[in-house]
């Protein structure tokens, strides 16, 4: 049965500690066969503590049949959440592929995306950075701003052109 800080997912031996913010996920379970800590935001802790299920079964999401069963296809109650939402269907898995691509979109460093994950090289993340061309146009539209505002010339989004010198912008140097 459920302790008041664990809960276990889909497996008996994947519990989370809601106390320790961490879901830890054995290596019979993962792909690559390694067992992973999964850190919890503080919001998901919070959400996990008002479960209805916590001190009733040992499951997250225990099944329509009792509190013994957890649910084992998730893709039901996915697309009826969504549905609510007023948003298309779409597979668990498909969550995994959008939390990838929002943390790389908001600037998250890559390996912290790829240990995240649980992926086994940063190759296998790298599917997702061809999402990111709209942080890179924007970093380097920002960049152009900078330099037009350092050599005098109003510079609008999309319109890089630097009229006149330098205005003294000086120039970094690898030493």
């Amino acid at each position: 049965m459920a302790t008041s800080s664990n809960f276990s997912f889909l497996a008996e031996h994947d519990p989370v500690f809601l106390d320790r913010g961490v879901w830890l996920l054995h290596g019979d379970d993962t792909k690559n066969g390694k067992t992973r800590r999964i850190a919890l935001s503080g919001a998901l802790v919070e959400l996990l503590q008002a479960q209805s299920s916590r001190g009733v079964s040992e499951w997250v999401f225990p099944g329509r049949d009792g509190p013994a069963k957890p649910i084992y296809n998730l893709t039901k109650p996915l697309n009826r959440m969504l549905k609510a939402a007023g948003l298309e269907k779409a597979r668990v898995h498909d969550l995994r592929h959008t939390h990838a691509s929002m943390l790389l979109a908001s600037g998250v460093d890559a390996v912290v995306v790829k240990n995240a994950l649980g992926h086994s090289s940063l190759n296998v993340t790298s599917r997702y950075l061809h999402l990111v061309d709209t942080s890179l146009k924007s970093a380097s539209e920002a960049m152009a701003r900078v330099v037009g505002r350092a050599a005098g010339a109003e510079v609008a989004a999309g319109e890089a052109q630097v009229e006149g010198s330098t205005g003294g912008l000086g120039v970094a140097k690898a030493v």
